[in-house]
């Protein structure tokens, strides 16, 4: 069916490029605001569960800690059934986050399953114009549908469940390296930050020599990973198609086992669509590529654009594309100097 739509467009497009070219934003335009509302409507789905005693079960997806401020360590559940005396039982997985004292969290793992008892989740009060509330917007956009603080609560951690193959892999990356390199390697490779007095200071130090952008883990990493495996495997003489095959088997692994940002996403969109069209023989452009990654993330997520990173990140890498095709449309040309003349 979609191939059927796709195809009367391209004919459609042979007579009548306007026509198309409008149609096409309307339908973008419509679906993105489809998008929010449905994102909206299931932000604030099932509220009648919230402000209330409950027993949650779910999964650990992240881990973050924090020895500085409050000493608390933030987790990212994945819920797959969330129990109320008064409403009754709410099977549909939802996505939480709940802090815990760092103490109490030192048991936990990636991947664990566990159950919370006498929890009450909380949302941010809801405005006339959602965009007076940044976390609501925030919360939002991060699919986080409500967040508690536990401190006296119980909770436990049912052992028998084994972690994904890939948060194995982000457990073992993470647990056997020594504190400093530990420190260097989860924030430049994985995308994990955690605030601690080591941590601290090797952002200070990066800050002393100059070198704290690249402590933040964004789209370039990927690029230079890609490009190293290009180098290595162009000597092996391996065939074109097995080759991209191993490149996006690589950055698909690299993305499971990393904490996502916007960046590293854009970057991730940009070089798969290269490698695709490079493997199909088409013309790879790097406008249309930043056109179609701004239309993927936009659609999969329209609150991204209110948010700082994704306009640093979208604005900038259209800023470079727009001057590599302006300086490679121009042939810039200088004076021979008068001692090469004679």
């Amino acid at each position: 069916m979609l191939f059927l739509i796709v195809s009367g467009f391209a004919c459609i497009y042979q007579f009548n490029k306007y026509t198309v070219t409008i149609i096409f934003c309307f339908l973008t335009a419509a679906s993105i605001f489809v998008r929010i509302q449905y994102l909206q409507y299931k932000f604030q789905q099932d509220n009648n569960f919230l402000e209330k005693p409950l027993i949650v079960r779910g999964t650990i997806e992240q881990l973050q800690h924090n020895t500085q401020d409050r000493a608390v360590t933030t987790i990212l559940v994945q819920t797959d059934t969330i129990l109320s005396k008064d409403v009754g039982t709410l099977d549909r997985p939802k996505t939480i986050s709940i802090q815990i004292p760092y103490k109490r969290s030192q048991k936990l793992e990636l991947g664990q399953l566990v159950v919370f008892h006498n929890i009450c989740l909380e949302q941010p009060p809801p405005t006339i114009n959602i965009q007076d509330n940044p976390y609501f917007l925030y919360l939002i956009k991060e699919g986080i549908w409500a967040s508690a603080y536990i401190s006296s609560e119980k909770f436990f951690i049912i052992s028998c469940n084994k972690a994904h193959w890939y948060q194995q892999v982000l457990q073992y990356l993470s647990h056997h390296f020594n504190a400093a390199t530990g420190h260097l390697y989860n924030p430049l490779f994985l995308g994990k930050k955690e605030k601690d007095s080591l941590s601290l200071h090797i952002q200070h130090q990066s800050l002393y020599w100059g070198i704290a952008h690249h402590m933040a883990r964004s789209g370039i990493h990927l690029v230079t990973l890609v490009g190293l495996c290009i180098a290595i495997f162009h000597y092996l003489q391996l065939r074109s198609r097995f080759r991209f095959g191993l490149y996006a088997l690589l950055i698909t692994g690299y993305a499971l086992i990393t904490i996502s940002s916007i960046s590293f996403i854009r970057s991730m969109i940009m070089i798969i669509i290269q490698m695709f069209s490079k493997l199909n023989g088409f013309q790879y452009s790097g406008i249309h590529a930043f056109a179609l990654t701004t239309l993927i993330v936009v659609q999969h997520n329209p609150f991204h654009v209110l948010f700082l990173d994704f306009q640093l990140s979208f604005g900038i890498t259209a800023v470079i594309i727009w001057l590599f095709y302006v300086k490679w449309a121009k042939t810039v040309a200088f004076p021979i100097p008068s001692f090469i003349r004679c």
